[in-house]
């Protein structure tokens, strides 16, 4: 049986391929800044957290 797909169907279709890729493509890179993230805010906390216990 054919479906019809929208427009929106379609474009939503393309944009989660192009994301999937870009995702499998950076992922590494994206490791990476997400655990420098992590790793600052983390310390950020730990931070406040001590100067809190003062």
């Amino acid at each position: 049986m054919l479906k019809f797909y929208t427009t929106r169907e379609i474009t939503n279709h393309f944009l989660v391929t192009k994301l999937d890729i870009y995702f499998r493509v950076d992922s590494e890179l994206k490791l990476h800044i997400g655990g420098f993230v992590v790793r600052t805010i983390i310390n950020n906390l730990l931070d406040a957290a001590r100067r809190g216990i003062r």
